[in-house]
């Protein structure tokens, strides 16, 4: 405000457009003075690489694999409880275990973005998306143990 007040003080009664050297000297002064208040806050930059992105993800969606595959684990063959591997590592249990898992490396291996969902509508987006990514393969996984 007095930043404002300086400028309405220097061009108070003259053409803004016929200032003599002394008034231009004034008001460049007073608005660079100003600017030393509230430029930092106009100009509020941040850093725009989080730190983490999608290296990491595709890292973690590599690394479990078996998990982000289910279809071909279980199949669409209705008659075998859309079960057909057969192998004790492929029970909907065990496998619901490892999704559960996923979640949790997923959330952690991409924590500079997760960690700012409660201010940033984003982060809280990427973190809404791999909660109903684990819940829906949860949900998959209990289908095909009901079928069982």
């Amino acid at each position: 405000i007095a930043a404002i007040s300086g400028k309405l003080g220097v061009l108070y009664n003259k053409d803004p457009l016929a200032l003599t050297v002394g008034d231009q000297l004034s008001l460049a002064a007073q608005t660079s003075w100003g600017y030393g208040y509230w430029g930092p806050f106009l100009l509020d930059l941040g850093e725009a690489d989080p730190g983490c992105g999608v290296e990491d993800f595709n890292r973690v969606v590599a690394e479990y694999s078996f998990i982000t595959s289910l279809h071909q684990t279980y199949g669409t063959d209705i008659s075998q409880g859309g079960y057909v591997s057969g192998q004790a590592d492929d029970r909907p249990e065990l496998r619901a275990y490892y999704l559960g898992e996923f979640g949790r490396k997923l959330k952690l291996e991409l924590h500079c973005i997760t960690s700012q969902a409660g201010s940033s509508s984003e982060a809280s987006k990427v973190v809404s998306l791999i909660d109903k990514y684990v819940k829906m393969g949860q949900e998959r996984l209990q289908l095909t143990a009901d079928l069982m």
